[in-house]
């Protein structure tokens, strides 16, 4: 019995040891456990916090992109053609779809701009833009900014909001725009107020830096017919120049005195004859070359015809009034780039004296239907004027080489039409360091 009983005392004794020895490791494990999992909460805090660092990174960098997106798509607005409320052009413009330069600017007459605000509230318009799965979705409201939640889908893209304005200074504009990583429908501007804004200043590079002094310039002659009458006047004070020609007045191929010539009327400001300047030997030597379109644009004719607010029209075989109606209907204020020769053949009225028109071709003009221009024309070549009766030019008339009259020709230079297009036609380039971060957040 007492061996048997020793025998039991034993067993639980070991019993006991192996519960103690146990717990014990069930403990060490469960220490370690949680050690590994501080370890892994550390660990995970840093790639948490670089998550949400590359998160913000994203955001913007996506910003600011949408934000300088947002200047270059005004920019290139500034310089196009009519568009309606979706910022497109449309297919049938009306009288509704106004061009976008005149949709958010008023050109002056000292080459500044006044702009359009909300009726109501007084603020800035504010075109803008979202980028969803069929590409750029934009708004160019006329009294109102557009609506998130009302105006574009909801989806999380890009966005950017521009607000134009002027401070008073000829050719300037200010550009301030928005841009956030995406569009939210609390009509908040990005999701949590997160933008990023950016200011540049826009500058005019003029499409024709000094107006002409006279009403009708010619590189070398200007060659009337027989008893063909020639009517020009400049009742402009600053200049008064009727005909400026690098060699001289002619009539039928023969040198004549134009002030004397029974058939030729040149009218200066009231009370005056208009001044005539012929025989000029830098003009005659520029005449009919690339020197002769530089001296009057400031810039190459390549370099001309690329600017954005130039429409090109491919006249290689000859264009016709036909050619340019559409262009001059689509584009108001715009310069009409005629790359060949056009006859502008059908009775028309081109312009307007609140807009216009600027027709610049490489080739030869000809004229020979009854045609009223209000603006200024200007050919690399001749200017062929066989017009009907009744046919007159408002504004100025340039031919690189020969002006030919073969009936009739009134031509009146209007200041404030030449003042209009030499301080207000051509396109918005950035202003070098103008550029920066107004704020964001």
């Amino acid at each position: 019995m007492s061996r048997r009983r020793s025998l039991r005392n034993a067993v639980q004794r070991i019993r006991h040891r192996g519960t103690e020895s146990g717990v014990a490791t069930l403990t060490m494990v469960m220490v370690l456990f949680f050690v590994m999992a501080m370890v892994a909460a550390y660990t995970n805090r840093n790639l948490l916090y670089e998550q949400r660092m590359s998160i913000n990174n994203f955001r913007a960098t996506a910003g600011m992109a949408a934000a300088d997106a947002g200047i270059d798509w005004t920019i290139a607005m500034l310089s196009g053609a009519r568009v309606d409320t979706n910022c497109a052009a449309p297919n049938a413009p009306t009288a509704a779809d106004v061009d976008f330069r005149n949709r958010y600017t008023t050109f002056q007459a000292d080459g500044s701009y006044t702009v359009p605000k909300q009726a109501i509230s007084g603020a800035l318009l504010s075109p803008s833009c979202v980028f969803t799965a069929a590409g750029w979705s934009c708004k160019c409201p006329n009294l109102a900014n557009p609506v998130l939640a009302l105006d574009y889908p909801a989806n999380t893209a890009p966005i950017f909001s521009v607000e134009i304005d002027s401070n008073g200074s000829p050719g300037i504009l200010t550009v301030d725009v928005r841009g956030s990583h995406e569009a939210s429908l609390n009509n908040s501007f990005g999701t949590l107020g997160n933008y990023n804004r950016v200011q540049v200043s826009l500058a005019l590079a003029r499409a024709l830096p000094v107006a002409p002094v006279a009403a009708l310039t010619a590189g070398r002659n200007v060659d009337m017919s027989a008893a063909a009458s020639l009517k020009v006047s400049n009742p402009d004070p600053k200049s008064a120049v009727t005909i400026h020609a690098g060699n001289d007045f002619r009539r039928s191929g023969v040198v004549a005195d134009p002030t004397a010539d029974p058939d030729a009327s040149l009218l200066g400001p009231a009370g005056s004859s208009g001044d005539t300047i012929r025989s000029d030997a830098n003009l005659a030597g520029m005449a009919g070359t690339s020197q002769f379109f530089q001296s009057l644009f400031g810039m190459d004719a390549a370099t001309f015809k690329r600017q954005p607010a130039a429409v090109f029209l491919d006249c290689a075989a000859g264009c016709n009034s036909a050619n340019i109606a559409t262009a001059l209907a689509n584009n108001p204020g715009r310069i009409i780039w005629i790359d060949g020769d056009i006859n502008l053949d059908n009775a028309a009225t081109l312009g307007t004296a609140a807009q216009p028109v600027m027709l610049v071709a490489s080739g030869d003009i000809t004229i020979s239907s009854q045609l009223i221009i209000n603006g200024f024309i200007s050919s690399g070549r001749d200017i062929l004027w066989n017009a009907a009766a009744g046919s007159l030019v408002l504004g100025a008339v340039v031919a690189s080489r020969d002006f030919v009259g073969t009936t009739p020709v009134t031509i009146a230079y209007d200041a404030d039409m030449m003042q209009h297009i030499s301080l207000g036609y051509g396109s918005f380039v950035r202003v070098p360091g103008s550029w920066h971060v107004i704020s964001g957040r």
